[in-house]
C-alpha cells in the first residue's frame, strides 16, 4: 500500500476480489505502521524489509507486485532488489503511480511528517466543529478510533469524498 494517509491492504481489497479464485492476493504491512514495528532508518532498509516479506510470502512461488500512488516507486525498487537476489517477479504493476520527483514539495511534505511526530495535543476550552465528508477517507471515523481531541462537540457530515470537500462546486 502506499505509505502516505488511507493506507492499509483494504486498498487492495477490491482489486483482489476482481482478480477472482486461484490467486493468492497478499498485502504487505509497511513497517512502522504497527506501534510494535518501527520505521525503518533509511528505505534500503525499507526495500530490504518489504523484499523479505514478499519473499517469505511467496515461499518459493511465482509473485507480482502491485504498487499504488507513490507506492508504485518503492514496488519498483523492491523489484529491483529481488532481481539482485535472482528472485524477480514475473511482473511489476503500478496503480495510479507518478514519477517521484525530489522537488521541494516533496522534501516539505517529508519534513513536515517528520516535526509532526513531536506535537502532543493539549486540552482546548475553545468550541470546536469537524465537518466530515460522507464518504470516509479510511476508517478513521469508526467507534473508538478518534482521539478524544478529534471528537469534537458539532459534527457536520457533508456529502461526498474527502475531496469533494474543497474542490466542490
Amino acid at each position: 500500500p502506499t505509505f502516505l494517509a488511507g493506507n492499509g491492504g483494504y486498498q487492495f481489497s477490491q482489486l483482489a476480489r476482481s482478480i477472482g479464485d486461484g490467486v493468492d492476493f497478499s498485502a504487505i504491512e509497511l513497517p512502522g505502521v504497527a506501534d510494535d514495528n518501527p520505521l525503518p532508518a533509511t528505505f534500503d532498509a525499507l526495500v530490504e524489509s518489504v523484499a523479505d516479506a514478499i519473499l517469505r510470502r511467496a515461499n518459493g512461488t511465482p509473485f507480482a507486485i502491485v504498487g499504488y500512488s507513490i507506492a508504485g516507486n518503492l514496488a519498483h525498487a523492491v523489484a529491483e532488489r529481488l532481481e539482485s537476489l535472482a528472485a524477480p517477479p514475473v511482473g511489476v504493476v503500478f496503480i495510479d503511480t507518478y514519477a517521484f520527483a525530489y522537488d521541494k514539495t516533496w522534501i516539505a511534505i517529508g519534513g513536515y511528517l517528520r516535526i509532526w511526530g513531536e506535537w502532543q495535543p493539549g486540552d482546548l476550552s475553545t468550541p470546536r466543529m469537524l465537518l466530515r465528508a460522507s464518504i470516509p477517507l479510511g476508517t478513521a471515523f469508526e467507534d473508538g478510533l478518534l482521539p478524544d481531541w478529534q471528537v469534537p462537540e458539532s459534527v457536520i457530515v457533508v456529502p461526498g469524498t474527502h475531496t469533494d470537500l474543497l474542490y466542490r462546486s
